[in-house]
Formats: C-alpha cells, sequence, structure tokens
C-alpha cells in the first residue's frame, strides 16, 4: 500500500492494513465474461472486445485504487487513481465505526464499513473483507491510546499540598 507507507508520521505503525473482496466486483466480471464469450461464439465482433475491456480495465482501476489502513494514531482511507481523495481521522476523532453486512456477505465475510467522525465526517468503504477484524483492530487500538494517554495525564500531575 504505497500512500499509507508513502504518508506515516514520525514514530507511526501500521496496525492494520485493509483489503477489498472480489465479491462486489463479481458482476462485472461476469459482464466482462459474457461479452468476451458472445465474441467468441456468436457475433465475433471487435467492438465487444473493445467494450470488454473498457469493462476490465474499470475494474482493475477501481479494486486497485482504494487503500485503507489503521495506523497507531489514525484511520487512513485513500480512493482513486486520476483524483485522489484521501480521509486521514485521528483515533480520538472517530465516534464510530458501523459494519453492514447482507446475509450472503455475512458467510463469505465481506461487509461495507462506515467510519464516522465528529462532526458528521463519514466515510464509507464498500467490500471489506473481514470488516468485523477491521473494526475490532480499530477499537482494540483506540483503547491502547485511550490507556497510554492516561497514564501520561497522570504522569505528569502536580502534586497537592
Amino acid at each position: 500500500m504505497a500512500y499509507v507507507d508513502n504518508n506515516l508520521l514520525a514514530g507511526e505503525s501500521v496496525v492494520y492494513l485493509g483489503r477489498r473482496a472480489l465479491y462486489k466486483f463479481f458482476p462485472l466480471l461476469g459482464f466482462c465474461l459474457a461479452l468476451l464469450l458472445a465474441y467468441v461464439f456468436i457475433l465475433q465482433s471487435l467492438y465487444l472486445v473493445l467494450v470488454a475491456s473498457i469493462f476490465f480495465v474499470y475494474f482493475v482501476f477501481d479494486f486497485t485504487s482504494v487503500e485503507f489502513a489503521i495506523t497507531s494514531r489514525r484511520v487512513i482511507v485513500k480512493k482513486g487513481v486520476f483524483r485522489l481523495n484521501t480521509i486521514e481521522i485521528s483515533l480520538e476523532m472517530i465516534e464510530s465505526v458501523e459494519v453492514t453486512q447482507s446475509f450472503f456477505e455475512y458467510t463469505v465475510n465481506v461487509g461495507d464499513v462506515l467510519v464516522t467522525g465528529t462532526g458528521s465526517k463519514q466515510e464509507k468503504i464498500e467490500g471489506v473483507k473481514s470488516p468485523i477484524e477491521f473494526k475490532n483492530a480499530f477499537l482494540n487500538e483506540k483503547d491502547k491510546r485511550k490507556m497510554a494517554l492516561s497514564t501520561e495525564s497522570k504522569s505528569f500531575e502536580i502534586p497537592q499540598r
């Protein structure tokens, strides 16, 4: 994950690297395969190959253009290749992480994750592989960060007379 690795702060480490699942792209891949089969067996038109190629390139860009990670300080989400959209939210500023799964998505361990920050900033990540693992990694890291901050604040207490 080039974007995440290149944008880590000093002393920051990656706790969880997210991956997208191919499940969300099955309809698009099926459509490309159907066009290619129609080319081979029925129409033999180069237009079908061109259309299938365009959809396949779209699939590759869409699948590889999303990066998301949980670091020791923040959640990073990067989308896009030609038009970059990044969201980096500090762990302390995240109010909730919501996982949405249908029954089929639950059985194949895929789902959508909605990260909600303070001030109603939301980022939806679709087609996340192991979304519960993402949520648990976030909660564990947020608890570690909260405990570290509380022990630091206790060590700087001014003695009372």
